[in-house]
This record gives structure tokens, C-alpha cells and sequence, in this order.
């Protein structure tokens, strides 16, 4: 299936993401969010060492939730939404508003040009997936309150100085950073990474919103399971069912 929305390309052992809607800042609708999962579950599949998330143009990241259509933000925060493994860098340039920081959060790694800036309004239209509380586990809590209780557009060096990205580079050189951090670590054993990344995601705390989310996902896995659908096939025609674990 090819997405518009978000493109998906190989760059040796990388996988690039690239939310797609650049005339509308990146903003995520339903259709987008569903493609968002899909690009990253597809990297998650693959024989990729690494992933780079990224917007198309440098004016935005992504413009967060497109409030004519929005999607679940649950479905593509990458460790709510989508199980990953896969190590995962975000390169932002620009806007990164609402969703946009919590995949910010939910990256292993991130650069973002200096130009990037940082804005959580929820508060002020009304609505919030939740998922966003878990910043206080990454970076200072007094820090993630400002973002979020005040909804204050917050610049690249606050960014840096709270420890939300990793470096700050000139506009348009974010993307080719963060492919220079994914090849150098393609390079690494990958039992290790991923042990790492395994073992800092258990010791990490999460916020409710987050772990229902993860809730949410395992018991769709099993509802939309060969098992649920044998085992209903099974009641139905009243015999004993046989079951695959898949």
C-alpha cells in the first residue's frame, strides 16, 4: 500500500519517515495517523538498524493534530501505539505542536534545526490524548509543566538545555544529522541495541494514558486474532476449537 501522506523510502540499513503535508504544516489527520502507524510498524518489520522521523520542509516538524479530522494519537506514539525495537531518531525543523512532541519524546534520539519551536495549546482548545504526561519522565518536571500547563511557544535551545533534543543544527541540516546518528548505529550489534533500547524502555516510568494505550493495543491484537476468530467459529458450530497462538 503506497501512503502519500507519509512517505516511507531505505536509505542502506536506515529507514526514513516523512509526514507528508507540508501545505498544511504536517498536521496529522485521521488518514495521516493511520499512515504515521503503518510507516513505523513497517520499519519495526523490516531488516532496518534504525529509523529517522522527519517532516517534509523545514517550516514544520508537524503542526500536531488536525482538528477537522483527528486522529488517536494512541494509534502512532511509537511505544503506545507501535511496539519498536527499532532504534528511533526524530529530525525536526520548524513547528512541532501537540502530538508532534510527544513523538519527539517517544524517540530514542532527536536533533531539530534551530528554527524549531516547541508548543503544547491543548489546554488552550480544549482536548489532550494524555499521552504527552510522560514528559516529566524524560525531562525536568517543572520543565514539561511549563510546556504544558502554559502553552508557551518554546524555542530550540530550551529544547536543548531540558534535554528533549540532542542537538541543535542550522535549518535544513537536521534530517542529515540524524541520518549520520542512524548509519553509525546501523553499524552496532544489533542484539545489543536492541537489548538497550528493551531495558531503558522497562526502566522507564509511563503515564496513565500511555499504558492504556498499550492496554488498548494487546487486547486489539487479540480480539482481531485467528484465535478469537476460531474460537467464535468454534462456539458457534459447537465443537471444540483449535487454537494456533496466532
Amino acid at each position: 500500500m503506497t501512503d502519500e501522506q507519509v512517505l516511507y523510502e531505505r536509505d542502506g540499513a536506515v529507514a526514513i519517515i516523512t509526514i507528508n503535508r507540508a501545505a498544511k504544516r504536517n498536521a496529522l489527520d485521521r488518514e495521516t495517523g493511520e499512515a504515521l502507524a503503518r510507516a513505523l510498524q513497517k520499519a519495526e518489520d523490516s531488516d532496518a538498524a534504525c529509523a529517522v522521523l522527519t517532516g517534509a520542509g523545514d517550516a514544520a516538524f508537524t503542526g500536531g493534530l488536525d482538528l477537522n479530522d483527528p486522529p488517536d494519537p494512541a494509534l502512532f506514539i511509537p511505544g503506545a501505539g507501535v511496539v519498536m525495537q527499532t532504534p528511533l531518531i526524530s529530525a525536526v525543523g520548524g513547528w512541532c505542536v501537540g502530538a508532534g512532541i510527544s513523538l519527539v519524546m517517544a524517540s530514542d534520539l532527536a536533533v531539530c534545526a534551530e528554527n524549531a519551536s516547541f508548543l503544547y495549546p491543548e489546554g488552550r482548545i480544549g482536548f489532550t490524548g494524555g499521552i504527552v504526561a510522560s514528559l516529566v519522565t524524560r525531562i525536568a518536571q517543572k520543565e514539561a509543566m511549563r510546556l504544558m500547563l502554559l502553552g508557551e511557544t518554546l524555542p530550540a535551545g530550551w529544547a536543548l538545555r531540558v534535554g528533549l533534543v540532542n542537538e541543535v543544527v542550522p535549518v535544513g541540516d537536521q534530517k542529515q544529522r540524524a541520518l549520520e546518528w542512524a548509519h553509525i548505529i546501523a553499524r552496532q550489534a544489533p542484539l545489543v541495541i536492541q537489548t538497550l533500547k528493551r531495558h531503558t524502555a522497562q526502566a522507564l516510568p509511563s503515564g496513565p494514558a500511555e499504558q492504556a494505550a498499550r492496554v488498548r493495543r494487546e487486547l486489539s491484537q487479540i480480539a482481531e486474532s485467528a484465535d478469537a476468530a476460531e474460537g467464535k467459529q468454534a462456539f458457534f458450530e459447537k465443537r471444540p476449537p483449535t487454537f494456533t497462538g496466532s
